[in-house]
């Protein structure tokens, strides 16, 4: 009676018997030892389901605070230019260590940036924040791309034990003329997309990423973006 309760997942009922000395004692205790191990094993997956429920919800916390940081579709103008600057990002996990950020300086240049930092979830998360954080700061002290990573790398290569890393692409555009640098930490190539529907990569140098060494120099690319054109930068999720 007490194994057909069991086979309906009525782990309460109690088992009878137990103190007998023949082949049912053996077989009641052998019961009763299987509905403590069950039940007490039920009780821990509730406990880590609770646990589970928690930490996704910190989680989609975490994801709405780390989209929050980038920034939105714009159109910038300067004179009669105009740009049109749009991103995506879509992380393998709730967090991820992809980024993009960009802002318009005083005398209608753009500076933007885009990365990758190693890993996924959390520490990449942490560590993308970090990225961010150093990059828009050099970039706002002016200068060139190449200066920014520079002294990114100077910065991230501090006081990480972890060994984390970020490939980025840093880059202004002036955005009256179309003038266009741009500098690379080991991201991937970029592609100018032409009005009439040419792609081509564009031969950007790739220095060291960001994280575990400082190169001597971050080479820049100079170019040009004629009406029409368009700059598409990626992460390696994409290829």
């Amino acid at each position: 009676g007490s194994a057909s309760h069991f086979a309906k997942g009525e782990y309460d009922w109690p088992v009878p018997h137990e103190t007998r000395g023949d082949e049912v004692g053996v077989m009641a205790r052998a019961l009763e030892t299987l509905r403590d191990s069950i039940r007490f094993q039920m009780h821990e997956i509730a406990d880590m389901a609770g646990e589970r429920q928690k930490l996704e919800s910190e989680l989609d916390i975490a994801r709405e605070i780390q989209v929050a940081m980038l920034p939105g579709a714009q159109v910038l103008e300067a004179g009669a230019a105009a740009v049109d600057v749009f991103a995506v990002l879509q992380p393998a996990k709730a967090v991820g260590g992809d980024f993009y950020n960009f802002f318009e300086q005083d005398g209608g240049v753009l500076w933007f940036v885009i990365g990758d930092v190693s890993d996924k979830g959390v520490p990449a998360a942490l560590f993308m924040v970090r990225t961010m954080t150093v990059l828009e700061v050099a970039a706002t002290l002016g200068g060139s791309p190449d200066r920014a990573l520079a002294e990114a790398a100077r910065h991230l290569v501090e006081g990480n034990d972890t060994c984390m890393f970020a490939t980025a692409l840093c880059g202004k555009l002036d955005l009256a003329t179309g003038a266009l640098v741009l500098a690379n930490a080991g991201h991937e190539t970029p592609l100018r997309i032409s009005a009439d529907g040419h792609v081509a990569a564009l031969p950007v140098t790739a220095a060291a990423p960001l994280g575990f060494e400082v190169a001597e120099a971050y080479p820049c690319w100079h170019g040009l973006l004629a009406p029409g054109d368009t700059l598409l930068m990626y992460t390696d999720g994409v290829t």
